[in-house]
């Protein structure tokens, strides 16, 4: 849905800054919102 592509997964790893920046632009670009909030928790 939010169109992670696979690269950054492989090249990042699912838990870092530049997959949550692409989930986060991804989400934007599926809703009708402005702006997104995202947090990262990694355990």
């Amino acid at each position: 849905m939010v169109g992670v592509p696979e690269a950054l997964l492989e090249k990042y790893g699912a838990v870092s800054n530049e997959v949550a920046e692409s989930m986060a632009l991804g989400g934007l670009n599926h809703a009708d919102a402005d702006y997104a909030r995202i947090g990262q928790f990694a355990g």
